[in-house]
């Protein structure tokens, strides 16, 4: 009798762990690819979006990315780098437990600036000087007598 229980109890203790692992099954796909410029060369350092989510990659020195833990769904994808003009892919379907191959070309674009003005100011104490110095502009040159009278 006690090989039965220890029959059964196997058995109960199989199928238990059967079931969990089935109910643990992959909840999350993932999305990889590569992004190239026009050429078909590759660009590393391209930032790739899920527009509307957190979740995003940078394309590696090949030019490869991936994106994990991507829930199930319908996604808009952006593919972006300065100096490309930004690249987007609608309708892209994303599956439990599979990779979604998703390819980027960039097209090169001139960047536009707008014009910069650029502005310093000497702060009147700088405080991680550790020695005294004192700054004297032209202005305050000319206005001294003794300099006058000496160079005349």
């Amino acid at each position: 009798m006690s090989r039965k229980r220890w029959f059964w109890g196997f058995i109960a203790l199989v199928l238990t762990v059967g079931f969990v692992g089935v109910a643990s099954a992959g909840t999350v796909g993932k999305i990889s690819g590569t992004v190239v410029d026009e050429k078909g060369q590759p660009l590393p350092g391209v930032s790739v979006m899920i527009e509307g989510t957190k979740k995003g990659a940078v394309t590696s020195a090949d030019g490869s990315y991936f994106i994990l833990n991507v829930d199930p769904g319908v996604y808009k994808l952006a593919a972006s780098l300065i100096g490309y003009q930004k690249a987007t892919k609608t309708d892209v379907g994303v599956k439990a437990d599979f990779t979604t191959e998703l390819n980027f070309r960039l097209k090169e674009e001139a960047v536009q600036l707008g014009e910069m003005v650029v502005q310093a100011e000497r702060p009147a104490v700088e405080v991680d000087k550790t020695v005294s110095k004192f700054v004297v502009d032209a202005k305050q040159i000319s206005s001294i007598s003794i300099l006058k009278s000496t160079c005349v």
